[in-house]
């Protein structure tokens, strides 16, 4: 079967469309107050957002020639693949209690939703999540993404396990196209159940913020298992690029380096990275 591999520690959420972004405020209807604490979270959110973002874009600047390299330094790759994971983490966190403040301010002062309220979450929030991201969406947000789609992207797109099999010019033996067959079947055997329990827990999440009456403990409580899910998920992926690239010969993995230096080289990216200049 084919594999199927969430790479959760290269993954970026996008931002909430516009669409969902007005029919929320309009739902809403925020007083002036209520804007003016959102627009504070969201600063404090993004000053502390950004420079965990620009420390993943550094690391992921280094990240192709450790990992094609002609001999890997195994514990460096693993070491960098786990400092992005935990800066991962760290900016998922952030970004999910910043939300779970927001609700807060949405619903301050005992403000109750009334029912179009509570059936617009449910239409617009697939779960408690998605609810989060528009609360503690920011300005800067897409310069984090842009850098995102630079730097870390080709790690997904070129060293992903799923990806490598079908790249041109590798020419696979049929032992290697067996391994990484073996491998995604390993990871997705892993991730999977890890997964369907993040998105019952979303789900419970949004439930419980939906009450009359909303435990902030049991929501807080829930969430935490939520991102330690998702970081459990995070580490099992790095794993698997790590495992991945090491099934290559060193003349398999420079053909995958040339070919992002190459890329790179055209749009102008990465600065001097991948320069033949010594």
């Amino acid at each position: 079967s084919e594999m199927c591999i969430r790479y959760s520690a290269f993954s970026i959420r996008d931002s909430m469309s516009p669409f969902k972004k007005r029919m929320l405020a309009r739902v809403f209807d925020l007083s002036s107050e209520q804007i003016a604490e959102l627009e504070e979270l969201k600063a404090t959110t993004q000053a502390e957002v950004e420079p965990l973002a620009e420390n993943m874009k550094e690391l992921a600047v280094l990240m192709p020639e450790i990992l094609l390299a002609e001999e890997i330094d195994v514990e460096d790759a693993e070491s960098k693949l786990g400092e992005i994971v935990d800066l991962q983490c760290e900016i998922s966190s952030i970004e999910a209690y910043a939300g779970l403040e927001g609700f807060q301010i949405l619903t301050s002062e005992k403000r109750l939703l009334t029912s179009e309220q509570r059936q617009a979450l449910v239409v617009f929030a697939e779960n408690a999540l998605d609810l989060f991201q528009y609360i503690s969406d920011y300005p800067g947000w897409d310069n984090i993404k842009d850098d995102f789609e630079q730097y870390i992207e080709p790690i997904i797109d070129d060293c992903h396990p799923d990806n490598i099999p079908s790249s041109p010019g590798l020419e696979l033996t049929d032992d290697q196209i067996e391994a990484f067959e073996q491998l995604g079947d390993d990871t997705e055997a892993l991730i999977e159940p890890l997964e369907d329990e993040m998105m019952v827990l979303g789900v419970e999440l949004l439930s419980i913020l939906m009450a009359d009456e909303p435990e902030m403990d049991d929501a807080e409580e829930t969430l935490a298992t939520i991102l330690a899910l998702d970081c459990q998920i995070s580490a099992i992926a790095a794993d698997a690029v790590l495992a991945g690239v090491q099934i290559l010969t060193a003349e398999q993995r420079q053909t995958i380096l040339e070919k992002i230096e190459s890329r790179q080289s055209r749009r102008g990216r990465w600065g001097n990275w991948g320069s033949s200049e010594e």
